[in-house]
């Protein structure tokens, strides 16, 4: 009678070790890969996380030979879980610079830092910095990325460099465009977009011009991206709603505006407008 009855079958276990020792294989590969910078590797890591936890719910779900009811108590808890989820968390910027989202109780308030407008000290003069090479546009003066003879310490250990001046500037990802003494930049503060300008040799606010505007994306962050372009005198920045703006470079007034993307009946794309104003001007 015995020999009659089936045998009992088996759960298939070994379809979740082995898909666990893939992706653990993968992981460590993605995290000792010394070529991979630290963003890739965390999005690396989290995708192969995910993707292992679908697999192993694909598993249970269709090949685990487990009780229908066992699957269908499991599908429905899946289901209530991401539902909970959606309703109580949001994302609230990255975390520690990775890329990956922050995520925050939904019914708290968005982390935001706020700076009020910079005291500026308008001069007619600005004072020299020795060595201090013009930079009046994006990735350099041939706008190539590349430094002419600059004499770098190799040993930061026993010639550590030393700092001249902190400021505190708003929110954004513009870098400085510099040209003859003066450090010219894009910040968000607020409620307003601002292009400044500070003294090279002090950090001091000489100047700031102020628009309405704000971008923010949850990756990205807030604030505009683009570093503003200097030339014959003029400042020309470019904001992350599509703004630009021509400036003069001495007293930050304005001399003309344009709204880009409005005039042009333009949607503004995932990440802001981040273009050199140069582009803008050889069009």
């Amino acid at each position: 009678m015995n020999a009659l009855v089936p045998a009992q079958k088996g759960h298939r276990l070994w379809i979740p070790f082995v898909v666990a020792a893939v992706i653990a294989v993968g992981i460590a590969a993605t995290v000792l890969t010394p070529e991979l910078d630290r963003n890739f590797k965390s999005w690396g890591v989290s995708a192969l996380s995910l993707l292992g936890g679908l697999l192993l719910v694909l598993w249970f779900l269709l090949l685990s030979r487990y009780s229908g009811r066992a699957r269908l108590a499991v599908a429905g808890l899946l289901v209530l879980a991401g539902f909970g989820v959606s309703r109580t968390v949001r994302v609230d910027g990255t975390m520690d610079g990775t890329g990956l989202p922050k995520l925050a109780w939904a019914w708290t308030r968005p982390a935001e830092r706020h700076f009020s407008a910079p005291s500026v000290v308008p001069v007619a003069e600005v004072a020299k910095v020795e060595g201090a090479m013009d930079v009046p546009q994006f990735y350099g003066p041939q706008r190539n990325g590349v430094v002419q003879n600059a004499a770098l310490a190799r040993d930061w250990q026993s010639q550590a460099p030393k700092e001249l001046w902190r400021q505190t500037i708003g929110e954004g990802w513009s870098a400085f465009a510099v040209l003859g003494g003066r450090a010219y930049t894009q910040e968000q503060r607020g409620d307003e977009e601002m292009t400044t300008c500070y003294e090279l040799a002090t950090g001091k606010p000489l100047w700031s011009h102020a628009i309405k505007a704000r971008f923010s994306q949850w990756q990205g962050g807030t604030g505009p991206r683009a570093t503003p372009t200097v030339e014959s005198g003029r400042v020309y920045s470019y904001g992350g709603t599509g703004v630009l703006t021509c400036l003069d470079g001495v007293t930050g007034e304005a001399v003309w505006s344009r709204e880009v993307l409005k005039e042009n009946n333009l949607p503004n794309i995932e990440w802001g407008v981040s273009a050199s104003p140069w582009c803008m001007m050889i069009l």
